[in-house]
């Protein structure tokens, strides 16, 4: 037998596998490498999801460690990418470049999260699952991940000042349970109306409501989405909290929950729409790479779907006449509100999900071999956790043997920047981390393969 049918031998599922996958949540059933013609015996699992799952792991842990090791300035601009921002100076080109794909992280963990939301949905009811149990199930999962958000980030990253630091898995957390829920009831109206266009309208109804979550950030900006308008606020501080970014004393809220629920309802829509031959998904894909894409250009050209209009300063703005902001420079055109996310930040993300997730898609049998890919996708709430953990200590060590003033303010600790600078002992750090974390995920995957498909352990 060949090395390339070896591995596809490999890729070859019995049934009861195939569910224990779609019950984690982690792939689609296809048939890899095999056109739309030819006759497959056994469902495949394409592992593009889980390959791309790792490289967000691996492109998050990017962003932390140059915080922990104090490399550079947070964001594209150094005022950051908040909504009605006015910003002045770019980045230097390595924390630009880095920090243009981390702003998939985010977007991606979330879309992901919804199209695992549909395949455990669809496992668990070949198995007779009630609604109760679903709704147990979305519950129980959103309540762990609080929890491990309290014990793991609040405490350490807040240092027992705060009493809640959501950097992304209260996010999840919220949108878990509510499109879980939103599956739940398209699932039960489906089944009790098996007519084809039923799915169609379902389908219709969540791209109506994608539209609508994105929207409401615009909706509800207090700077209406440019930096000429005065702010307002909300009246409640329990709806700033939902909808936008907060800062007080005890609450640090870079993710406000629900100016994140676009992604997770356009993961259920995704993964509801997403063809099971091979080819198809590759052309679904790109016809969606492309469509958001085209949307994204035109938030640039139009004017709309930003949350920063206004708002560049830099030297190629000085004297703009009215001219459009976004076309003045490559950095111009690329810039977007990532709190709370924008329009064109949901298109600009999503697009470049489809296309990474196509290249995966047609490169996994090379893929599967990147170091760490597999790995820590399999792995991704343990690697989330660990490697926080695990780059404030080096972060520790390295400002001890190589730190100095980096001649700016730190917003974050509140005092003069210190750090190891923009250079290579960041990117040692970085690639001692990951080398720390390969064996540690590695068994606990291993770990986590033992237990039941309904066991708690698998939600890590």
């Amino acid at each position: 037998m060949s090395e390339q049918e070896s591995t596809q031998e490999t890729q070859f599922t019995d049934q009861e596998s195939l569910l224990a996958t779609e019950a984690r949540g982690y792939g689609t059933t296809t048939n890899v490498g095999q056109s739309d013609d030819l006759p497959t015996p056994k469902p495949v699992r394409v592992v593009a999801l889980d390959l791309y799952r790792g490289l967000l792991m691996m492109l998050q842990a990017i962003d932390h460690c140059a915080l922990f090791v104090g490399a550079w300035r947070h964001g594209v601009a150094i005022e950051s990418e908040s909504d009605g921002q006015n910003v002045s100076v770019w980045n230097s080109a390595v924390p630009w470049t880095a920090r243009m794909f981390t702003h998939l992280c985010a977007p991606g963990f979330t879309f992901l999260l919804g199209m695992g939301i549909v395949y455990f949905g669809r496992s668990r009811s070949k198995l007779g699952w009630t609604t109760r149990q679903f709704i147990s199930h979305f519950a129980v999962r959103a309540v762990v991940l609080v929890l491990v958000n309290e014990v793991f980030i609040t405490l350490i990253a807040g240092r027992g000042k705060l009493w809640l630091l959501n950097i992304v898995l209260v996010e999840l957390a919220v949108n878990y349970f509510l499109a879980g829920l939103l599956w739940l009831a398209l699932d039960a109206i489906e089944k009790r109306n098996q007519h084809s266009s039923t799915q169609h309208l379902g389908n219709a109804f969540l791209a109506v409501m994608t539209v609508v979550t994105i929207g409401w950030n615009h909706w509800l900006s207090p700077f209406h989405g440019s930096c000429l308008n005065s702010p307002t606020t909300f009246k409640s501080q329990f709806l700033n909290f939902w909808f936008y970014p907060t800062m007080t004393a005890q609450i640090a809220s870079p993710f406000p929950p629900l100016a994140w629920t676009s992604f997770a309802i356009f993961g259920v829509l995704y993964a509801r729409m997403l063809p099971k031959q091979y080819t198809r998904i590759i052309f679904f894909n790109l016809v969606l790479a492309l469509l958001l894409a085209s949307f994204f250009v035109h938030t640039r050209i139009l004017n709309v779907g930003n949350l920063t209009e206004h708002c560049l300063h830099m030297p190629e703005h000085e004297h703009l006449n009215g001219r459009n902001q976004y076309l003045r420079s490559f950095r111009s055109f690329l810039y977007i509100a990532k709190y709370p996310p924008s329009a064109a930040f949901f298109a600009f993300t999503m697009s470049m999900t489809m296309l990474i997730l196509t290249l995966l898609h047609v490169s996994q049998s090379y893929a599967v071999h990147i170091p760490g890919l597999l790995v820590f996708g399999n792995s991704a709430l343990f690697f989330y956790v660990i490697h926080l953990v695990l780059y404030n200590l080096l972060g520790e060590l390295a400002k001890m043997w190589f730190g100095h003033d980096l001649g700016y303010w730190d917003n974050w600790r509140n005092r003069e920047a210190f750090g190891v600078g923009n250079g290579i002992i960041m990117w040692v750090v970085y690639l001692i981390g990951l080398a720390i974390l390969y064996p540690l995920c590695k068994w606990w995957a291993g770990f986590k393969a033992k237990k039941g498909v309904d066991s708690i352990w698998r939600f890590f």
